[in-house]
């Protein structure tokens, strides 16, 4: 395909394909939930929303004998049950993916994700434990696709090419919500197609084949595709290698990371963004059901998409005003839907910001440093569910909403002050000094050690990649060692 089509666009097609399905996979539970449990299930509710619809409770008859009985509690509890998972590997597949590349760690990931998305309906009918132990390991499983996808970016883009590529491929996280918050519903809805389960069936069976097309046609780097043209890798490279080893090698400066103004913005306005994302992602279903009185298939209507390289400042403040403006008008369902699409939306926008934010600043040192923040950021994949589980349990009516509504949007406001205020995406100088090589010196080193190995290794690597591997990380530790000598 790369004769046909850039290399480098396959691959951006492919990584957004990928965080797609990731984001589908996530995502859809929260939708699925809805018809999952049983409206009695909540006995400690009062019934009073706040908002007089008549058709509030007119649920479908798949609603109403939902096959599970949980509380608010419960499901809150299902529901921040990935993210325990997903903060753990986010710094060590950071560092994985510099070192080693993101390759595998990314396919990997979204295969095992894919895997368990299927078992989810069988896990659920098992026990709500069984389901939160899914749920946990289907985040250990994405937590290393985001910094692996960093740390390809930083490999396959172009400086000049870098916000729409970057934005293409992380335009697939937003795509992602959108497909999640429409398909499942209706898939929920359908007694033709066997209702919530359908959901979590296809899009692992998607998932799948995402997987065995990107182990086939995608590669870590452009220098080791055997199918890039000469003068693509030319205008990716500039004709120099950044060795993806040498950053695994060399120590990370931690002082440095710690003490940069701009990286603490960055983490802060990731925090903050992500809160207002997973508050809207999982529990937007939750309000448009129980407090507008919509159905699952109802207000969910795709939003006009736009991208936009300065979106981490724009952003910032959107959401919050689109939140607040929803607590003005809380039972005007028309409006009310519009305001969070809205919100949404402008949320992608911050995702293109703060996403390409990492491999400007330091594009040797992507896959760390987006581990670093994302950890961060994704603690807020537990506390916001049960923020909303604790404000909603007895009560779940438009005030509690309101509150609810309070709290995200002054999250969002800070982040984006303190961005606007510290925030930058110029190369940082600890991240500068990276060992480099000319393509000629690469690939004259990686000869001359095919050329040192016995007949029986040399003809071994006509079949496997491993005497490849071993040669080019030979040649990181001899660069990286030359460029320490010579500090």
């Amino acid at each position: 395909m790369a004769d046909i089509v850039a290399a480098r666009y396959v691959f951006a097609l492919a990584g957004f394909f990928g965080l797609m399905h990731l984001y589908v996979q996530r995502l859809n539970l929260s939708v699925a939930i809805v018809a999952m449990v049983r409206m009695t299930g909540d006995k400690n509710r009062t019934a009073d929303t706040g908002c007089n619809f008549d058709d509030v409770g007119n649920a479908s008859t798949r609603e109403l004998m939902g096959d599970f009985d949980w509380d608010e509690q419960t499901k809150s509890a299902v529901l921040s049950s990935f993210f325990y998972g997903y903060i753990l590997l986010q710094f060590p597949g950071g560092r994985l993916a510099d070192r080693y590349g993101g390759k595998h760690l990314m396919g990997s990931g979204i295969l095992v994700s894919s895997l368990l998305t299927m078992l989810t309906p069988a896990a659920a009918r098992l026990h709500y434990t069984a389901l939160m132990l899914v749920r946990f390991l289907m985040g250990v499983a994405g937590s290393c696709c985001f910094p692996a996808m960093q740390a390809m970016l930083a490999q396959w883009v172009p400086k000049a090419e870098r916000t729409i590529i970057s934005n293409i491929v992380f335009t697939g996280s937003f795509t992602g919500t959108v497909v999640a918050m429409t398909s499942t519903g209706v898939m929920s809805d359908s007694e033709v197609l066997g209702g919530w389960p359908s959901a979590f069936y296809l899009f692992g069976f998607t998932g799948c084949a995402w997987c065995l097309l990107w182990f086939m046609m995608i590669h870590n780097r452009p220098v080791e595709h055997p199918r890039i043209s000469h003068g693509e890798l030319m205008f990716i490279t500039g004709g120099s290698v950044i060795m993806q080893g040498s950053a695994g090698l060399m120590p990370i400066p931690w002082k440095a990371i710690l003490t940069s103004p701009a990286v603490w913005s960055l983490a802060a306005t990731q925090w903050a963004h992500t809160y207002g994302s997973y508050t809207l992602m999982t529990e937007l279903p939750n309000y448009l059901k129980n407090i507008l009185g919509f159905g699952l298939t109802q207000g969910c209507h795709k939003p006009h998409k736009s991208n936009d390289d300065t979106g981490t400042r724009a952003a910032a403040f959107g959401p919050a005003l689109c939140l607040l403006a929803v607590t003005m008008a809380p039972c005007e369902r028309m409006l009310a839907v519009l305001w969070f699409w809205m919100a949404i939306s402008l949320i992608s926008f911050a995702n293109s910001g703060f996403n390409c934010t990492h491999v400007d600043m330091a594009p040797a040192f992507a896959g760390t440093l987006f581990g670093i923040t994302n950890c961060i950021g994704n603690t807020t994949g537990i506390i916001a569910p049960q923020v909303v589980g604790y404000l909603t349990e007895t009560h779940n009516n438009v005030e509690n909403w309101k509150t609810v509504f309070y709290i995200t949007a002054a999250v969002y406001a800070v982040g984006g002050l303190l961005f606007l205020l510290f925030g930058s995406a110029e190369p940082q100088e600890w991240a500068m000094d990276v060992p480099t090589a000319s393509l000629d010196m690469y690939r004259e080193q990686q000869n001359r050690s095919l050329q040192c190995c016995s007949w029986s290794t040399v003809s071994y690597a006509h079949s496997s990649p491993l005497p490849a591997m071993v040669s080019y990380n030979s040649y990181t530790n001899q660069v990286s060692t030359n460029f320490r000598s010579s500090q």
